[in-house]
């Protein structure tokens, strides 16, 4: 009874569980830490979020992700990311899953991003997505493709734009779950290197828009400080802090919900040199 009743809470709140059905986990302590936004970053992650920032990561690297949302075990999210550099871009590889037995959704996908010059990147991406359902539920699925570009039209400035499937495929079996089109749009601005500020917005086809704010400051090259803010119909904050140490990166980040509580949130990952 009591997973039941967790699982309509959520479903009911709109910015919490919801977005995840139509196909895109904010994954990352650092974009946790910075209120979600990712269309305008450049990381390892790039491949769920904006595969125009693959183009960025020039070694081989793997990132190991996992989050506890609401401090409840049912609604816990693990995620990994492998690069890997190839002729002219970056090819990624994303796994994540959302859930526990009776529930849960996962997503493999498929990503290569390009630089075209040094003030344009471009990316696609091809996302597998699957919820499992209890028994007599069964099983949906979906593959849908994902653009990307992200425009730097000033030093320090960083424009990214984001669709997941852009035709609005339906889940299969048909008829049993819509998936609309998701659109971002954002911009990061550094007036120095010290400082990242971020801003985007995030609409689906057939939904509502979520707002979303951080900034990120380094204290020293190896440690930096991160808050952030989303709202749609709640404000969820957020802090985090970030460390690295030659190619090993160090992520942790907790988010509070005004109704469900926190979610802490660590990455770690390590970039071959």
């Amino acid at each position: 009874m009591t997973r039941l009743l967790v699982m309509v809470l959520l479903a009911c709140i709109p910015g919490t569980y919801s977005k995840a059905i139509y196909g895109i986990f904010p994954v990352g302590a650092r974009s946790r830490g910075l209120g979600g936004v990712h269309v305008m970053l450049a990381d390892v992650w790039s491949g769920l979020h904006n595969e125009a920032g693959l183009s960025c990561v020039h070694g081989i690297s793997v990132s190991l992700h996992a989050e506890n949302r609401f401090l409840m075990p049912e609604t816990g999210l693990g995620a990994f990311s492998l690069c890997i550099p190839v002729n002219r871009g970056t090819v990624g590889i994303q796994y994540a899953s959302f859930g526990y037995s009776l529930y849960q959704e996962s997503q493999v996908c498929l990503a290569y991003g390009k630089p075209f010059g040094s003030a344009f990147r471009a990316g696609i991406g091809l996302h597998c997505m699957k919820i499992r359902q209890a028994a007599g539920y069964g099983t949906l699925f979906a593959l849908v493709p994902a653009l990307g570009v992200q425009v730097i039209p000033v030093k320090g400035l960083t424009i990214g734009f984001h669709v997941l499937n852009p035709a609005s495929q339906p889940f299969y079996p048909q008829g049993q779950l819509e998936m609309p089109a998701l659109f971002n749009a954002g911009l990061g601005f550094s007036p120095g290197e010290e400082l990242l500020i971020c801003l985007e917005a995030e609409k689906e086809s057939r939904g509502s828009t979520v707002f979303r704010g951080g900034f990120e400051y380094f204290l020293r090259d190896v440690i930096c400080t991160r808050f952030g803010i989303s709202y749609e119909k709640y404000p969820t904050w957020s802090l985090g802090i970030g460390f690295l140490y030659r190619g090993l990166k160090t992520d942790i980040a907790i988010c509070r919900h005004p109704l469900l509580g926190f979610s802490p949130a660590l990455t770690l990952g390590y970039s071959f040199p």
